[in-house]
């Protein structure tokens, strides 16, 4: 009742805003949704180019947000997305959601920080946006959609350990993706056809387990050249490729190869487990140094 009370006090408080016209940049905090128009304006609409949101949006002020055109940098990290304002109010506002195609084609879009409470980032959300170069999700996330965030410029990922699914093609084409990051976790990640496909992976952390699949259908390994396997990897579905030069396992127990590695790898282990993976059938045939 209290925390209802509280809502309702804010619920007509007006809008802060603070606009710096030279830099470009602009902090607003909304108390609730509907209210992002009036609080940037006309002359904001035109000229921020970096737009940190504090409080509750709807989809009309969604709707705003993809019209600024000169968008460069876009923070909903503490925002929530509602579909009515009831949910604000009753506190029902546990995750947020995007519409598909969100902001699909932008061409100015440089970075997005998606919300904290959001759990899908949907089909075709930032599909085509070629100026995309980070996007930073959060740890409730569980699901990536397919096409999600086709051709962008994203240059490196950091999966967290939350999410449980990528879909198919989510970042199909993102020719500048070098580095690749699934943070550590102990449950398994699974992913559609194509999910990497057309990506530059140069580097790749893996922390949690990944479904059985042939490594085509998550990425191309002709540009691959360093692997970290971290603590929780038991066995490794995935091939290396033939260009990997540095593998770096972080388990107690050298992890089950399941596919395709080359000998000549130099691998790099804890000092602690050395002797493990020095005596082990397949890993003790690789150059092997104590980290």
């Amino acid at each position: 009742m209290f925390c209802f009370i509280i809502r309702l006090f804010q619920f007509y408080k007006s809008p802060s805003v603070k606009i710096n016209h030279n830099s470009g940049e602009c902090i607003v905090r909304v108390y609730r949704d509907g209210q992002l128009m009036r609080a940037i304006g006309v002359d904001g609409f035109n000229s921020v180019r970096k737009l940190t949101i504090k409080g509750p949006i709807n989809a009309e002020d969604t709707l705003f947000i993809k019209k600024m055109m000169n968008l460069e940098e876009l923070d909903l990290r503490h925002s929530c997305i509602l579909k009515n304002s009831r949910q604000y109010l009753f506190g029902s506002c546990s995750d947020s959601k995007l519409d598909r195609h969100f902001f699909e084609g932008n061409a100015c879009l440089r970075k997005v920080v998606l919300p904290e409470n959001i759990l899908y980032v949907p089909e075709y959300a930032f599909a085509g946006c070629r100026q995309l170069e980070t996007v930073v999700f959060p740890n409730s996330l569980k699901f990536i959609g397919e096409m999600s965030f086709y051709n962008t410029r994203i240059k490196e990922l950091n999966i967290p350990k939350s999410v449980r699914m990528i879909y198919s093609n989510a970042f199909l084409d993102c020719h500048y993706l070098e580095n690749l990051i699934f943070e550590d976790g102990k449950t398994t990640i699974k992913w559609k056809a194509n999910t990497f496909k057309g990506c530059s992976i140069k580097r790749l952390y893996l922390g949690k387990p990944i479904g059985r699949s042939n490594s085509s259908e998550l990425y191309d390994t002709s540009c691959l050249e360093e692997i970290t396997l971290g603590r929780y990897i038991e066995d490794v579905y995935i091939d290396f490729g033939d260009n990997v030069d540095t593998i770096i396992c972080m388990g107690k127990n050298p992890p089950n190869l399941k596919n395709h590695f080359k000998k000549t790898c130099m691998l790099s282990v804890p000092k602690s487990y050395y002797a493990k993976y020095w005596l082990h059938p397949q890993w003790g045939k690789m150059n092997i140094k104590k980290l």
